[in-house]
């Protein structure tokens, strides 16, 4: 793990999925239903407005070749973003006896969160800093989760194809 802290924000690397046993969170941290404090890639922080952020090292690797680009973060900083896709499952209560109904848990909010944290110019010099010390990293692991995303698409596209021809194949013979 590499880190980078200030007095009430940091970046840190996080080179495997870490347990709530193997690296410590602030308490504000630790209720965040996603674990972001844990995740693999890159996380980022800020105390004061109580937000991580972790960017995948696919999406850090975009964002450092974005910094070297365009320089109007020096002006007006970078917003970093994550995007969680969060849906709920019904749990049904066990009845406590056979004449009381059985109850539902309340439902939560499915949907997409996205979560921003907007970074001051001179946080943004210490991010594209951070990002470039590790960059290799970044890219061996960024490149890794990109390649497994092509393979992932491709595999769904011959899954459509396959099944349009099943269905064009099954049209002809009934014809």
């Amino acid at each position: 793990m590499i880190e980078s802290q200030e007095s009430t924000w940091g970046i840190r690397l996080n080179e495997k999925h870490y347990s709530k046993f193997d690296i410590e969170a602030p308490d504000w941290a630790k209720d965040d239903p996603g674990l972001t404090w844990y995740a693999e890639g890159i996380v980022v922080w800020d105390e004061t407005k109580k937000t991580v952020i972790n960017l995948n090292f696919w999406y850090a690797m975009t964002l450092l070749e974005h910094l070297r680009g365009d320089q109007k973060w020096k002006e007006q900083g970078q917003d970093v973003s994550e995007e969680k896709i969060q849906f709920s499952i019904p749990i049904r209560k066990r009845r406590r006896s056979k004449s009381a109904p059985s109850e539902e848990a309340p439902p939560l909010e499915d949907g997409k969160i996205i979560t921003t944290l907007h970074l001051s110019p001179e946080q943004t010099r210490k991010l594209l800093d951070f990002l470039e010390q590790n960059e290799r990293q970044i890219f061996s692991r960024g490149s890794s989760i990109k390649s497994g995303y092509d393979d992932a698409i491709r595999m769904i596209a011959d899954m459509i194809i396959e099944d349009m021809i099943q269905e064009r194949d099954q049209n002809n013979t009934q014809e």
